[in-house]
């Protein structure tokens, strides 16, 4: 398959987060391993997910190994 491999921190995975939220058809694999993004890219993250409810009717895969996620 096509992958593309990029670092995101937390304002960059905010911004991404936005996008993801406002995608009209969904997504059908988001790999975000490997990033440093804590906590606010985190609830970022979550805030796409729950803004978008396309992604769970399209979402297959999700990948984010590496990294420490916490809402704590």
């Amino acid at each position: 398959g096509y992958g593309v491999s990029l670092l995101f921190v937390g304002s960059s995975i905010a911004k991404l987060s936005t996008g993801l939220a406002s995608m009209a058809h969904g997504l059908v694999g988001l790999d975000l391993s490997f990033n440093a993004f804590g906590k606010k890219g985190t609830a970022a993250l979550v805030q796409a997910f729950q803004n978008n409810r396309r992604f769970s009717q399209t979402l297959i895969l999700l990948n984010l190994a590496g990294n420490k996620i916490s809402m704590e």
